[in-house]
């Protein structure tokens, strides 16, 4: 869940650099896999919000930690728990 897309590009300045998701926004949807769109979708609260940030990591952790693939999705997934 929550995958990293990398090299995707917007065309305009977006609310997502501010860490804003518009969902009416179809070029920051294209930033995102379908599935994790489905899942963005459903945080309405920012209670909803804490209970995925608690229930999910970047990193299956039967997994070595590779600095080159894992980096920027650790660093953004600490800014998020540090809120």
């Amino acid at each position: 869940m929550y995958s990293i897309i990398r090299e995707k590009t917007l065309s305009t300045e977006s609310l997502i650099q501010s860490w804003t998701i518009d969902l009416s926004d179809l070029e920051t949807k294209r930033l995102f896999s379908d599935e994790d769109w489905c899942e963005i979708k459903k945080v309405q609260t920012t209670a909803d919000l804490r209970k995925v940030i608690e229930s999910t990591s970047y990193w299956d952790k039967n997994e070595p930690f590779d600095q080159e693939s894992h980096f920027d999705a650790e660093w953004a997934e600490l800014v998020l728990r540090n809120l």
